[in-house]
């Protein structure tokens, strides 16, 4: 959401025709609405620089490529099959991964660690645990997107 620094309105788009072209810009609702009374001095922003720096702030603080096109792909599955489905399997996979990391970093620290091993092998066990409920779930939501997509075809 766009706020302006002005006034602390939000910023609302707008479409301007001039000549037969069309310019999409984000102006101050205030502005808009009041006219120059209220907001004498916000900015107008031009759709495609707007458009620009989200993709740049995505790039930048995207580590995981494919984390991001793993979401991108379950969103046009829910689009296509109408399913939740699809977006279960990424919020699904998304915690696998997490408790992959847990389970990781815990048997580092049991493996460099000299105090009570039998702490470590209940914490690895619980999320082993965990980890074999959520791939059955994973599992059961691919099966129910499988599913659809047969019923869709016919």
């Amino acid at each position: 959401m766009l706020v302006c620094g002005e006034c602390g309105s939000s910023y609302r788009r707008k479409t301007y025709s001039r000549k037969g072209v069309n310019q999409r810009v984000w102006r101050c609702l205030s502005r808009l609405e009041n006219g120059t009374s209220f907001c004498a001095y916000s900015v107008t922003v031009d759709d495609e620089k707007i458009k620009q720096a989200v993709m740049r702030g995505i790039s930048s603080d995207v580590k995981d490529r494919k984390d991001v096109l793993d979401f991108i792909l379950s969103n046009l599955a829910y689009a296509v099959t109408g399913q939740d489905g699809a977006l279960d399997v990424y919020a699904l996979e998304k915690q696998l991964k997490a408790l992959n990391d847990i389970m990781d970093e815990t048997m580092e620290i049991a493996a460099n660690s000299s105090g009570d091993g039998k702490r470590f092998q209940q914490e690895i066990k619980a999320l082993s645990e965990q980890m074999v409920v959520i791939r059955e779930q994973i599992e059961m939501a691919k099966e129910k997107i499988h599913q659809t997509k047969k019923s869709i075809r016919r």
